[in-house]
């Protein structure tokens, strides 16, 4: 079930067409606890997408979520599956969103963290 609404989000976004009820629905995939590995990398990938193509909605939505999808949420960040996310694209772009939540602190804070670990490769 986890891995339909990880690729509707995904269709969504490559569409231009994603809606709350969509981001709220994958956000809860994050309390999943899946071992299969391709669906852990597609559900990272999907997130960091979702966070560069929605930034305002992600933080919002996010603001909602319980601490154990946060905490789920903020790990993925901070160890981003591939190399070719521009991270620091969407540091800028959760940075410049209208919340001012302790959950957009947590957000930045583990895109740095992210930052900071791709650097030292």
């Amino acid at each position: 079930m986890c891995l339909s609404n990880i690729m509707k989000m995904n269709s969504d976004i490559q569409q231009g067409k994603v809606n709350t009820r969509h981001i709220k629905v994958f956000l809860d995939c994050f309390i999943d606890h899946t071992n299969n590995v391709e669906i852990l990398e597609f559900r990272n990938s999907v997130l960091f997408k979702l966070m560069e193509y929605c930034p305002e909605e992600f933080i919002c939505l996010m603001s909602k979520k319980n601490t154990d999808i946060l905490s789920n949420v903020c790990q993925n960040i901070e160890n981003p599956i591939h190399d070719n996310i521009n991270l620091y694209k969407i540091y800028n772009q959760i940075l410049i969103t209208s919340s001012d939540s302790d959950v957009k602190t947590e957000i930045l804070d583990s895109l740095k963290e992210a930052i900071a670990k791709n650097n030292s490769k």
